[in-house]
Formats: C-alpha cells, structure tokens, sequence
C-alpha cells in the first residue's frame, strides 16, 4: 500500500469515502452532509497545520488520515471497510501514529456513530481517556477521546 499526501489524483475517491464514513454521523446530528469544498477546506489544514494522506494501491484508495502534529491528534482517519482488510487497517493506523514519532501520546476522537473505528483503536492499544462531550444531547450522540501511549 502506498501513502501519498493528498493531492487532486485522490480528491474523488477521498471525498467518497469520507462521504461515506460520515453520512451516519451527519444524519444522526440531524444535519446535512458539509460541500465538497468545505469537505476539502478541512482535510486542507492550511488553517491549522495538519496535513491529509490517502492510502492507496493499484488506483484503489483504502483511506484517508489528517494528522496534526502540533496538537499530536489524529484528526480524521476514514476507512472504506468493504475494500481494507485488518492489515490494511493496521497499516493506516501504524502510519498515523508513525507521523508523531517524538511525541509519547496521540490522540483522536470517536464518535457514537463510529463504533468499527473505536472497536480497531482499542484493539490496536488506544485507551479511552474518560472525557467526553455531547454532540447533540437531544440525539444522544456523544464523541469520546482516544489516546495512543507510545512504550519509551
């Protein structure tokens, strides 16, 4: 699998699984889908310095992560899960992790909808931090932080 950062070869694709990965998420909060320009103007990162990769091999795109390494969060990992086996997923998420080689502890927060992302970030050794914040009480939709301890 290649890792490439996100570039117009991969902006149809990233936005499909994006699209796809948050339709639950967006229908459960009760509002509609963002523009693909306001999908993109946040995968961007020109305003807060992260940076978007995609993952693919042989024209097929797995995923996509935006990492920021000055709030060592991971601030969007989508996955197709009918194309990305449990090594490829690992491999998107060992990349992730590997971007903030100098920092002890990365984080990245889940949501209620999100049950397979927070199911294959326990599973890789992300613990649940115990802070939480409602997204939308009235829906009962909560997202949950996540952190990753790196061993020294």
């Amino acid at each position: 699998m290649n890792i490439v950062e996100l570039s117009d070869k991969y902006i149809g694709e990233v936005l499909r699984i994006y699209k796809t990965e948050k339709s639950e998420y967006f229908r459960a909060i009760g509002k509609e889908m963002p523009t693909d320009e306001e999908i993109l103007h946040s995968l961007n990162g020109k305003d807060t310095g992260s940076i978007s990769f995609a993952f693919v091999e042989k024209s097929v795109t797995y995923g996509m992560v935006t990492v920021n390494k000055s709030t060592a969060e991971i601030e969007n990992l989508c996955i197709d899960y009918a194309i990305a086996d449990k090594a490829a997923r690992q491999r998107m998420l060992e990349f992730s992790i590997k971007q903030f080689s100098t920092i002890t502890l990365v984080f990245i927060w889940t949501d209620t909808t999100e049950v397979t992302l927070s199911n294959l970030l326990e599973d890789y050794g992300f613990e649940y931090t115990g802070e939480q914040d409602y997204v939308n009480k009235e829906r009962s939709i909560s997202k949950y932080k996540y952190v990753f301890r790196r061993k020294k």
